[in-house]
């Protein structure tokens, strides 16, 4: 790319525990001179003391940042009277300015256009300060891309990239029969599987429904930690007087989600709402193809006529019954190869490609290059997976 001098980021957060994508990203992004140099601080005299050492901010997942660490009903109550995520708010904003003041980038990866469990007037506003004081948001697909320009004004720099798969982290799995003799289930019947954070808009209540009418043919497995104890009873509930299959409620180690989904046939995600999915990307690295509901996102994704997955309509538990049927009904080892060629497709260092471009532009001054290819992906010309 030319200029060899890195770019040097402080990222919040700069891990993300139990998902790897974070650090799977920067080691990426540095084989192409881009330095992750340690967790940033939303503290304006923290940022001025580190001038020197740093070039651009980056956030991900930023709720915590002025939500704070809210564990129950007494800590939204004291947080309320205390005016306490004004307060946050107001420091992220200041903090913004501040590194635009240093002359450093400021970025953003909207991951989800609004937190899973529903965004607050708190929230709302957070994102809009993220999104006006940015110097470029960064997504995973061209809907959200397009989502992102009409919240948040045609004017923002928005670019789209592609989700890296998993590759490398994930042990070998254990022998299938093993794996279902421990969880009780049978070897000679189909197996699908819903797994990761256990929450309501994933839609495990209509896999379940769709197993129900299946009546026997298939099992499923559900693992994961759940988000709330909300969201336990819920999965509990649909669950009950299903048979065939089980329940893993806990946070799965690695070799338990590898030896879960290689086990089964396929991934059920049956989601109600997606902006991206890691556990796309993660389902193709261990060689399982996808039935997911037909939403914007999964459409970029899946391509047309794949056997890497099949796109059924979302919340119609007959519609889903009858995909994992057809998509069974194909040959098991075109469908593990099917996935396995587009895990290989999306390693993270040809996705994050692009971005590492428009940060480097952007260190030699080239800001005028990066609007111009940023202008570009406006009108349908795509940046993502060179």
């Amino acid at each position: 790319m030319g200029d060899t001098r890195a770019v040097r980021i402080t990222s919040y957060p700069d891990r993300n525990p139990g998902n790897p994508s974070i650090e799977l990203f920067y080691k990426a992004l540095s084989e192409y001179g881009v330095q992750l140099v340690g967790r940033l601080e939303v503290d304006c005299t923290w940022l001025r003391n580190r001038r020197s050492q740093i070039d651009a901010v980056y956030f991900h997942w930023p709720e915590r940042i002025w939500r704070g660490r809210v564990r129950g009903r007494l800590d939204r109550v004291r947080a309320a009277l205390t005016l306490d995520r004004i307060r946050r708010l107001a420091r992220l904003r200041r903090f913004l300015q501040c590194a635009g003041g240093l002359g450093m980038m400021r970025i953003w990866t909207v991951h989800n256009l609004e937190h899973h469990e529903g965004a607050g007037w708190s929230d709302r506003l957070g994102y809009q300060i993220l999104a006006t004081h940015s110097d470029l948001l960064v997504c995973y697909s061209d809907s959200a891309a397009a989502a992102i320009r009409k919240r948040y004004g045609t004017n923002r720099r928005v670019l789209a990239i592609r989700r890296g798969n998993y590759g490398g982290v994930f042990p070998v799995p254990r022998a299938r029969d093993a794996v279902l003799s421990e969880l009780g289930l049978r070897p000679d019947l189909p197996v699908v599987c819903c797994v990761g954070l256990i929450r309501q808009y994933k839609g495990i209540d209509v896999a379940c429904e769709a197993i129900c009418r299946l009546a026997g043919r298939v099992q499923l497995i559900v693992g994961g930690h759940p988000w709330s104890e909300r969201d336990l009873k819920s999965v509990q509930s649909a669950m009950r007087g299903l048979h065939g299959a089980v329940l893993v409620p806990r946070k799965l180690s690695d070799q338990e989600f590898a030896d879960i989904v290689t086990a089964s046939d396929l991934v059920l995600l049956p989601y109600r709402k997606i902006t991206g999915s890691g556990l796309l990307f993660a389902a193709w690295t261990l060689g399982r193809g996808v039935v997911a509901s037909d939403l914007a996102f999964f459409r970029e994704m899946v391509p047309v006529g794949s056997l890497a997955g099949l796109l059924v309509p979302p919340s119609d538990p007959a519609e889903l019954a009858d995909g994992i049927v057809r998509y069974l009904a194909k040959p098991a080892e075109r469908r593990r190869k099917a996935a396995l060629e587009e895990s290989d497709r999306h390693s993270w260092a040809r996705c994050v490609k692009p971005l590492a471009q428009v940060l480097l532009d952007w260190k030699r001054g080239t800001v005028d290059e990066i609007d111009k290819a940023l202008a570009e992906t406006g009108k349908g010309q795509k940046l993502i997976c060179p």
